[in-house]
């Protein structure tokens, strides 16, 4: 009895390997052999207090954001002022992209507005409301038969319920925050008008995600591919349908390469900038992050401070066309948040309370 109870626990631990197509979720059977949650590790956000990067993101330009993570890029949504077409989810880590993929089809089944039902999807493993949403959603017309069977899914339904909706890692986001919380400004799952902003973006099937692993080319070619196809602006001289581009690319802090982070480093990110730049506005902001150790936060205290950098720069600048010249943007970019790393480190608790935890520069 015994072993069956464990054998039935670990076939529901297990989670679907998830990639999306250029548009769309591309949908697996019930036959796929999943791979366990331990591949999600950075499920949880832990970049606290993003309404530090308001400054930064109230330079970015219309257009789309790019972002790696879990929430940290519904984040950036919500906080970017300018028009976003799409926001696009981006990882390595097929878990982080199941997330995203489950959380967009939940806030499109929830019933325009109704925030107490995203809310019940979100943090219940009731079943047979689970269910009743997604039968009536099928109904309604607002999610397609490949939709569908996702949802209905067992292994998938198992996934979202023991990963998220009883993960009490998430609770930060399910009690009310005053202004001194550690994820203030962001809360969607509990402020009304925030919710609205989130499942306005997903209604219109323009919150997407899709596993990409930032130091591939041909991985990058595909997240190039599914830019290319996301039109929604017209160039008013040529009367032609153009392409979106990036105004945002949260690359978090991918920039590392040191240990414990062994990440894209100096080489990676100037590829990456390379691979992308036809794909950027004009002004193009690379947004970055980086640990401080302590927290001045007495209220809710956190393991550490979080620094935000932006770097904005004139992507068509002929200067900057060669891998070359973005390996010197990269080398920059790493020198200048080593530095402030060095410099808040050191500062007192005083210096600290007046510290502005963001930076924005411009190439």
């Amino acid at each position: 009895m015994l072993n069956s109870i464990v054998v039935s626990f670990l076939i529901l631990s297990l989670s679907v390997n998830l990639f999306a197509s250029d548009l769309c979720l591309q949908f697996l059977d019930e036959n796929y052999e999943a791979p366990k949650f331990e591949n999600a590790k950075f499920l949880i956000p832990n970049e606290t207090r993003p309404e530090h990067v308001t400054p930064v993101l109230d330079n970015a330009k219309e257009g789309i954001i790019v972002g790696v993570g879990s929430e940290r890029v519904i984040f950036d949504f919500l906080l970017k002022k300018s028009r976003t077409p799409y926001v696009v989810a981006v990882d390595s880590d097929p878990g982080i992209v199941q997330f995203h993929q489950t959380n967009s089809l939940l806030l499109r089944i929830t019933p325009m507005g109704d925030m107490a039902t995203y809310q019940k999807l979100r943090l219940s493993d009731n079943i047979n409301f689970w269910k009743k949403v997604v039968n009536e959603a099928k109904k309604q017309k607002w999610i397609d038969t490949y939709e569908f069977k996702y949802l209905t899914n067992k292994k998938n339904i198992a996934w979202w319920f023991i990963n998220v909706a009883t993960n009490s890692k998430f609770d930060w986001m399910y009690r009310k925050q005053n202004s001194s919380s550690r994820f203030a400004d962001v809360n969607y799952i509990i402020e009304a008008s925030l919710f609205q902003k989130i499942q306005n973006l997903a209604k219109e099937k323009r919150y997407l995600a899709q596993v990409v692993d930032l130091s591939d080319k041909r991985s990058v070619d595909k997240l190039r591919s599914l830019l290319r196809a996301l039109t929604s602006s017209t160039d008013m001289q040529s009367k032609q349908i153009v392409p979106e581009k990036i105004s945002v690319l949260d690359i978090s802090n991918a920039w590392e390469r040191y240990h414990p982070n062994f990440y894209l480093g100096v080489n990676g990110m100037a590829n990456l900038l390379f691979w992308l730049q036809d794909n950027f506005v004009k002004e193009a902001i690379i947004l970055t992050t980086a640990t401080v150790e302590g927290d001045i936060n007495l209220n809710e205290p956190s393991e550490r401070n979080w620094l935000y950098a932006g770097f904005q720069t004139y992507t068509t600048n002929a200067s900057l066309r060669t891998l070359e010249s973005w390996h010197k943007k990269a080398t920059y970019i790493e020198r200048y948040i080593r530095r402030r790393q060095v410099e808040v480190s050191q500062m007192s608790p005083l210096q600290l309370s007046r510290l502005k935890w963001s930076d924005m520069l411009y190439f």
